[in-house]
């Protein structure tokens, strides 16, 4: 967190919405996948779905984070 900046809190206060893929040894962006801010919750978890899969992220020690960043939806 440079000069106090909290990252986390940033993007979550941001009205852009997205799923970030994170290295856990190094906390690397892998990739960022924007989200249709007016998609719905069912919508979101299937491509919350799809990113693990692609980046096999559900695998035990695959040493990546996904999570959905960003402002709530609308």
């Amino acid at each position: 967190m440079a000069d106090g900046v909290d990252l986390d809190e940033l993007a979550n206060n941001s009205g852009i919405r997205y799923i970030c893929v994170t290295s856990v040894a190094d906390g690397m962006v892998i990739a960022r996948y924007m989200i249709d801010r007016n998609a719905s919750d069912a919508a979101v978890k299937a491509r919350l779905e799809d990113v693990m899969a692609t980046h096999d992220a559900k695998t035990p020690g695959s040493g990546l984070d996904v999570r959905l960043m960003g402002g709530p939806k609308g």
